[in-house]
């Protein structure tokens, strides 16, 4: 069976069973990649409402980070101590 050049894979946020871990920044409107090896659904929600969005267990998604630089605080709906922060420059 043929294998699959995807590219480089660069994850933004890492999720395990207690926190987030954010890698590096990313650029204006690139696309942040979230993998979720955990047995928990976990949203990535941030503060001022520029993304939202649902990370089911064992997956691996993108989003779109946002198009202004700037620091970007976020949390999960489904612990108080999920937090984090996206760096875009």
């Amino acid at each position: 069976m043929a294998g699959h050049d995807h590219g480089d894979l660069s994850v933004t946020v890492l999720i395990d069973e207690t926190r987030f871990h954010v890698s590096a920044a990313v650029r204006p409107g690139a696309s942040v990649t979230v993998h979720n090896p955990t047995r928990t659904e976990v949203t990535i929600t941030a503060v001022d409402g520029s993304f939202d969005v649902v990370v089911p267990s064992g997956t691996l998604m993108t989003f779109r980070a946002p198009d202004e630089p700037g620091s970007y605080p976020f949390e999960s709906r489904h612990s108080a101590s999920f937090t984090g922060v996206l760096v875009v420059r």
